[in-house]
């Protein structure tokens, strides 16, 4: 698998294989590989050649002793975050952050925007400027938070309009 997904320019992200109510399905979620110069998502065209590629590749490797459905895409819009290199490849991104609450409490939910890693921290601008460092392994799942570049356009240009829209 991982000669094709190189040959494509992209990395396995997430490897699922289950029974669904059509039968097997094996999940392939590919992502870009982090290298300056290349597009910063996985477009339709690489989930399709990497589909085509790797279903002739895992039909002459037979691993599998089942019929299976192939089902190759990207980690979506609101992707997880997984590892710190995560975290510094999306700074500028808004995410939401679930954190390990002190022993007992609940979990607290965090929406901020990535500002980078220092060492094993995870550095979030919260209410605008302030910023808050979060030790990576405090955080129990994050994602990102799809922003609309229109909205993101309008909310910067009319603030008043933004308030009304609110109420």
């Amino acid at each position: 698998m991982r000669p094709v997904l190189q040959a494509h320019g992209v990395e396995l992200f997430d490897l699922v294989l289950h029974r669904e109510r059509a039968g097997w399905v094996l999940r392939v979620v590919i992502d870009v590989l982090d290298v300056p110069g290349q597009p910063a998502s996985v477009t339709v065209d690489q989930c399709a050649d990497v589909s085509r590629d790797l279903s002739t590749a895992l039909d002459l490797a037979d691993l599998l002793d089942h019929a299976y459905t192939l089902e190759v895409s990207s980690p979506g819009l609101e992707r997880p975050l997984r590892t710190l290199r995560d975290f510094a490849r999306f700074e500028g991104k808004l995410a939401k952050l679930w954190l390990a609450g002190a022993s007992g409490s609940r979990a607290t939910v965090l929406q901020a925007r990535l500002r980078g890693t220092r060492d094993q921290f995870v550095v979030l601008e919260t209410d605008g400027a302030a910023t808050r460092d979060v030790a990576f392994d405090d955080i129990n799942k994050a994602q990102l938070v799809f922003e609309s570049p229109a909205r993101t356009k309008d909310k910067a240009r009319n603030p008043k309009r933004r308030s009304k829209e609110r109420r």
